[in-house]
């Protein structure tokens, strides 16, 4: 009884002490089994990982995984809005708020343009996807749903999953209020983007490095930000013909769609389903630099600097065997 007495206490001290370390990404993901309550940043229209990763969160919520507060569209342009409004629609998530920004990144590169969803018919001109929302023009600007949202939620309760520009995180914190908001109100930053390997520019600091500068410079430096950068995505590729096979049984979707008409290749590899991943389902599927601090140059380098004291760290790339295993975490996602 006595042994059996001690080795309880020291499974106990254990776990205190791995519950206590200064790892944010143990401390945050292991420790904490609260479901996540996320919104999600996102450039949609350009590439198709966006809609792979918006799918995901679907089917996160579907599961009880996760609770959708609302869906920030930080490209310009309300037809992008009507894409997630297409998408919000046909998944059940018709009631979700969506944020538009319109004072962004002007002529932002498009890989892949399928915003005009809400627009395609059938063969006899019925439209192929309903939608709910009637006048885009009303949708709030994105960082003021930003602060909506952050005002009504509970202390440290709220997850933003970031897979685009920063727009609408830097006017967050450049309104007023917003960097308290941020410090009292979100737990934790799960984004995708920058490069940490070759010493190029990320597309997604890189398209508005000005949004960048000020994310970097005001984010708080108490409130933990977890990076995908795009050189661990871009060894996941889910290629149009495989995800279309996948779907085949599937009847009318809108994600099926995007991808049956679309010709672009190069906008397959799932950078932005990573950052889902780790925000939902936590560090068990990465491994992860040390603690530092991030920051960004004038056309969208990123500079990492190592300290026990940064709130920041970021993924590392995988091997063939983990993208693999990723990508079979995505298939069963868009197919189950």
């Amino acid at each position: 009884m006595i042994f059996r007495s001690l080795s309880l206490s020291i499974i106990l001290l254990f776990l205190l002490i791995s519950c206590s370390s200064s790892r944010r990404g143990e401390t945050d993901s292991i420790c904490d089994n609260e479901v996540p309550s996320v919104i999600f940043d996102t450039d949609i229209c350009g590439s198709t990982d966006d809609l792979v990763a918006l799918r995901a969160i679907y089917k996160y919520a579907d599961e009880g995984k996760c609770n959708l507060l609302g869906v920030i569209v930080d490209r310009e342009g309300e037809r992008n809005a009507s894409c997630v409004d297409v998408f919000n629609t046909f998944y059940g998530y018709a009631d979700i708020p969506v944020g538009l920004v319109r004072e962004g990144i002007k002529g932002a590169k498009v890989w892949n343009d399928y915003s005009g969803i809400a627009e395609w018919v059938d063969s006899v001109g019925n439209p192929l996807f309903s939608h709910t929302i009637e006048d885009y023009s009303s949708l709030p600007d994105g960082f003021l749903l930003y602060s909506q949202l952050l005002s009504s939620a509970p202390d440290k309760s709220v997850t933003i999953v970031s897979v685009g520009f920063l727009t609408a995180l830097a006017q967050l914190l450049e309104s007023e209020d917003g960097i308290q908001l941020v410090t009292d109100k979100v737990k934790a930053l799960y984004m995708m983007g920058g490069k940490f390997v070759d010493g190029k520019p990320d597309y997604n600091f890189a398209q508005g490095p000005e949004f960048a500068e000020k994310f970097f410079t005001l984010w708080p430096s108490t409130t933990p930000v977890f990076i995908s950068p795009s050189e661990v995505g871009s060894g996941v590729y889910y290629n149009r013909e495989r995800l279309l096979s996948d779907m085949q049984s599937v009847g009318r979707d809108p994600l099926k769609e995007v991808y049956a008409r679309s010709m672009t290749d190069t906008t397959q590899k799932m950078w932005d389903f990573l950052a889902v991943l780790h925000a939902v389902e936590g560090d068990r599927w990465f491994k992860l630099s040390d603690s530092g601090f991030v920051t960004v140059d004038s056309v969208g380098h990123t500079f990492f600097t190592p300290s026990p004291d940064g709130n920041f760290c970021y993924q590392l790339p995988g091997d063939k065997a983990w993208n693999d295993s990723v990508l079979t975490k995505i298939r069963s996602v868009i197919c189950d």
